[in-house]
């Protein structure tokens, strides 16, 4: 269980203070046996409710990534093998809250960046949430671009992210969406804007590099070899993105995605 302070995290690549702040969750604790040796009295006390949850929300992720395997004609399990709920791995819970802003100050709460996993689950009821379409510039996700498009909550729905990690496994014909959390529009300015995140992300051990006949690679086996890949274990991969995310040092942008199509 970890906790993220308001301004930890930068916001651009001046080094602007975030301003949001979170409890993270890990599913691996969450599930274990003595899952409440260690956490905090409130968290201990919903053990029982956040294990519901966790295995809950991650039977959504496993069920949308089932659904990709078919509509990508790829072998059944392809993805959803690579995640099973018992092995180890980066999946959490999120609890995020937004103090509102002063009138004269307002701008981006959470760095715009791309999920590090492989699907997103995201529940709120205040706006703020923006996307950068896929025809925007590079240079657009730094700043007060008015390419940004704010995504409105739909009562009784969830918001689907694609993470990077279902990029590498399709080899780019997924896309994963550059996003960042702003200034809800209009009246809801003047709200606390809390949310409630579920990371679904690969096995720590499974390598970040593309499918080969529907499989990927993991560590300490053979891999085939692909230059344009750094072969990471996704564990490794996390631990680059957290602190890329953390410091605003990487150029974030969108990435895979063989045009934009609408189902």
């Amino acid at each position: 269980m970890q906790y993220k302070a308001v301004g930890v995290s930068k916001v651009d690549t001046k080094g602007t203070p975030d301003r949001c702040e979170f409890w993270s969750l890990s599913k691996d604790t969450i599930l274990s046996q003595d899952t409440t040796s260690g956490m905090q009295p409130l968290v201990a006390a919903n053990a029982a409710f956040l294990r519901d949850f966790v295995r809950h929300a991650h039977s959504v992720g496993l069920c949308i990534m089932t659904h990709l395997e078919n509509h990508l004609k790829l072998p059944e399990g392809s993805l959803t093998s690579l995640h099973r709920l018992e092995a180890p791995s980066a999946d959490q819970i999120r609890l995020l809250m937004m103090s509102p802003q002063p009138t004269a100050n307002r701008g981006t709460s959470l760095l715009a960046h791309t999920d590090f996993g492989s699907v997103t689950l995201l529940w709120n009821v205040v706006g703020g949430l923006q996307i950068l379409p896929p025809d925007a510039g590079v240079s657009d996700w730094d700043g007060d671009s008015k390419q940004w498009q704010f995504v409105q909550p739909q009562s009784g729905c969830v918001i689907v992210n694609i993470g990077d990690a279902l990029v590498s496994f399709t080899n780019g014909v997924l896309r994963s969406n550059l996003h960042r959390v702003t200034t809800p529009p209009g009246l809801q300015a003047s709200l606390e804007r809390y949310s409630v995140v579920y990371f679904l992300r690969p096995e720590d051990d499974v390598l970040m590099m593309p499918l080969s006949n529907g499989r990927a690679g993991r560590a300490g086996k053979e891999v085939p070899k692909n230059d344009n890949i750094e072969h990471l274990t996704v564990k490794e991969w996390v631990a680059l993105k957290t602190e890329s995310f953390q410091k605003a040092l990487a150029l974030m942008q969108s990435s895979g995605g063989n045009g934009t199509q609408k189902y």
